[in-house]
């Protein structure tokens, strides 16, 4: 099965839990709207010497399902919208 790992930095204008919740509402949007076969979010543990959970990660799998899907996220849609939100957090 085709899939995608994402790799992004905690959004550092929320809290913990409000990131978390935003990055799930986020990820069930895309794989509904792109018909992906699943997503899943996975926060990454900060280094021993970080102090501030806004220096912690996410990793974001994201399960593809078939070439056509594959294919389909060529054409933009749902995570390129969500790709390019990350990239200005």
């Amino acid at each position: 099965m085709p899939r995608l790992l994402v790799l992004c930095r905690h959004p550092y204008h929320l809290r913990d839990q409000e990131a978390q919740a935003w990055l799930s509402e986020e990820l069930e949007a895309v794989v509904r709207r792109d018909r992906f076969q699943g997503a899943t979010l996975t926060r990454l543990a900060n280094p021993p010497s970080s102090q501030s959970a806004s220096s912690s990660g996410w990793l974001v799998e994201i399960r593809l399902g078939t070439a056509e899907t594959a294919t389909a996220m060529q054409r933009g849609g749902a995570f390129g919208e969500l790709v390019a939100d990350l990239r200005l957090l």
